[in-house]
């Protein structure tokens, strides 16, 4: 049976998880993301429906940041999917009003948005991280400087998990080499997003290259069914969970 799932601080999270970033329209999508950013933020079925295509081919969750009508597709999701899993970044604004959001959605981690987390802000990132502690879910950063950021957090956060690119080209990686280093020789719990480099790797080049190193899941924006069937069956043939058991 192929494991669909991966331990994170005992929680359940799924090795691949359907990101919402095409939803927002992130930037390294160029127009391309402004015409997705049209036709998803603000229609919660059409999110819906790929979420749970995706969920049918073994994606059993989302990654998701809580802007437009991204929580509501999650609730629709979960009409059919009780199931479905979330974890979450905060927003660059309103922080601690999307953290309450990823709350009520139970998200089983929430992610601080990399622009704070990157600024290394050590009493604002603390502040948020112990919110998200207290409301019993396990805190961790995005980060789109990987390499400085990572660093600092093993020694100067109380966070547990890192949102961090990484893919076979290096794209946004900072230093592909020394962030592989720092990456299997560290005791925090990686969560890799950007893994398809702006859809410049195949997934299969990309999932082989990710199971060489010490990343427990993934996050693919994923905008088609076809590109969701190609994908995360790609993610699951490499990545090796352990049934979501926990330690």
């Amino acid at each position: 049976m192929i494991p669909l799932y991966t331990t994170i601080e005992g929680r359940k999270v799924p090795l691949i998880s359907i990101g919402t970033s095409p939803f927002i329209g992130a930037g390294q999508f160029g127009v391309k993301g402004l015409l997705w950013r049209s036709r998803f933020l603000y229609n919660a079925p059409a999110m819906a429906e790929l979420m749970m295509k995706s969920y049918e081919f073994g994606a059993k969750g989302a990654h998701i940041i809580p802007l437009g009508d991204i929580p509501k597709a999650v609730k629709l999701v979960r009409k059919e999917y009780p199931d479905f899993v979330v974890i979450g970044s905060t927003p660059p604004e309103g922080v601690e009003k999307g953290i309450k959001t990823l709350i009520d959605l139970d998200a089983e981690i929430i992610f601080v948005h990399g622009s704070i987390a990157d600024s290394l802000r050590y009493e604002l990132l603390d502040r948020y991280c112990r919110i998200i502690e207290e409301a019993g879910v396990i805190s961790g950063v995005a980060t789109h400087r990987p390499v400085h950021t990572v660093r600092y957090v093993e020694n100067n956060c109380l966070c547990k998990a890192v949102l961090l690119p990484f893919n076979p080209v290096g794209y946004s990686m900072e230093n592909r080499r020394l962030l592989e280093e720092i990456v299997d020789n560290s005791s925090l719990s990686f969560i890799a997003m950007k893994a398809l480099a702006a859809g410049s790797v195949r997934p299969e080049e990309a999932f082989k290259y990710i199971s060489q190193h010490n990343i427990k899941a993934v996050t693919v924006g994923l905008v088609s069914k076809e590109e969701a069937k190609e994908t995360i069956h790609a993610a699951l043939k490499y990545l090796k969970g352990d049934g979501g058991k926990a330690t």
